[in-house]
């Protein structure tokens, strides 16, 4: 496993997908996980150029497609991601959330430290079905393949659970979101009451801290080598398959630290973003705009 400020990418042998044509004396494959502001990405490297893979992941040299895109968190029932929305009228050929239900008692055993929630993705084409069966704090717990007018089929659930060597976020990171987090939201716009970012935007939205999703990232301006200030961007869900987000810048070019100001403040909904000026419009739309 390897990490940036922003991003981390992991090599894994046997990612689920391995079932979709298995025959006894098949070997794992070697995968590469990326994650990214939420997004989840899966890659299947030629033999022997995982770890070169990875590293230009991180150094921002390759940029990941929507085709690669695997999981786009936090899930929501009736969220597409993958594709364009626009490109079909149906949810063919995208990830779309398809159901939540609870997670079976069976899983939910396996790690204390499991979500109330099993999400199931799904991805259909006219040949084939593939679903994915997640669960925050845990992982994918289900993996179902189908593949019309062939043999290959796949219907399993995890049934081990076995706590890797601990991976820590960079000191550096961990630094910048908890003074994020700390910041007086009155030092962001003086019409606002002198309390701590975090707990305002868990108040704007009547949810508790955890429910709120924490990056240090770019600020959108990296990417080709170009030098780029460091933002943190708090994450919120707003609807179904819309999401808030507030950047704020914390270090520049140069990485020493500024005081913490927003940088840019958005919602998105699929492909779409849109943009506002002030951090009054932007709390103005979260609280008009509730699942």
């Amino acid at each position: 496993m390897q990490a940036s400020e922003s991003a981390v990418a992991a090599t894994v042998r046997g990612w689920p997908s391995d079932l979709a044509w298995w025959k006894p004396g098949d070997l794992p494959e070697t995968s590469v996980l990326y994650c990214v502001a939420g997004r989840v990405y899966h890659f299947a490297p030629l033999l022997g150029t995982a770890g070169a893979l990875a590293d230009s992941l991180l150094s921002g040299k390759r940029r990941p497609s929507p085709d690669e895109l695997v999981l786009q968190l936090p899930l929501r029932t009736g969220q597409l991601f993958g594709r364009d929305p626009n490109e079909r009228r149906d949810t063919f050929y995208a990830w779309f959330v398809e159901a939540t239900e609870p997670v079976p008692p069976a899983v939910r055993r396996l790690h204390a430290g499991s979500g109330d929630s099993l999400y199931s993705v799904v991805y259909r084409t006219n040949p084939d079905f593939t679903l994915v069966g997640f669960v925050p704090g845990l992982g994918v717990a289900h993996y179902v393949y189908s593949h019309r007018g062939t043999t290959a089929e796949a219907d399993a659930w995890l049934v081990a659970y076995r706590e890797g060597a601990a991976f820590a976020i960079p000191a550096f990171g961990q630094e910048l979101v908890a003074v994020a987090k700390r910041v007086s939201v009155a030092s962001l716009d003086s019409t606002f009451p002198a309390v701590p970012f975090e707990k305002w935007l868990a108040d704007l939205r009547g949810v508790p801290v955890s429910a709120i999703t924490w990056e240090v990232n770019d600020c959108g301006e990296g990417g080709d080598g170009r030098e780029a200030p460091t933002c943190v961007e708090a994450i919120l869900s707003v609807t179904a398959d819309t999401t808030a987000h507030a950047s704020l810048v914390v270090a520049g070019i140069d990485g020493k630290r500024l005081k913490p100001a927003i940088w840019d403040l958005s919602v998105g909904a699929g492909y779409s973003f849109t943009g506002f000026k002030t951090l009054r419009e932007w709390a103005a739309y979260l609280r008009t705009h509730r699942d």
